[in-house]
């Protein structure tokens, strides 16, 4: 059920954790960021109304000013859980599919960027 009959829109950015799993990235977008091989990535969270665990992750991936696909999963809609059950493993987001690794988890995904380019003073 949409509340206040307001669509969500997407915003830019994602981020990733500690917490990864080798997993094959599932209709990621190969997008241009700070790495040097841009691969397959995207960024995958709830509603940003209602997820305040995405919203979290999704700054770390604006400050990072990384290029990624952003996907938003309405969290009130009936296949919401099927829907989670393809793309991430634990069923819940945020979820970061970066290259061949998977990250869930708010503060894993941070910890995960943060890991992985240094240089941003993170």
């Amino acid at each position: 059920m949409r509340r206040h009959g307001r669509k969500q829109t997407p915003m830019p950015g994602q981020a990733c954790s500690r917490r990864w799993k080798s997993a094959p990235s599932n209709g990621c977008l190969a997008a241009e960021s700070r790495t040097e091989d841009a691969g397959m990535r995207k960024f995958v969270s709830g509603n940003l109304n209602y997820s305040s665990w995405s919203i979290r992750a999704l700054l770390m991936v604006r400050h990072l000013k990384l290029d990624v696909e952003e996907e938003i999963v309405p969290l009130d809609f009936p296949d919401t859980t099927a829907r989670l059950a393809e793309i991430s493993p634990t069923r819940k987001v945020p979820l970061l599919l970066w290259d061949d690794e998977t990250v869930w988890d708010s503060l894993a995904i941070i910890e995960w960027l943060a890991d992985r380019f240094p240089d941003a003073g993170v």
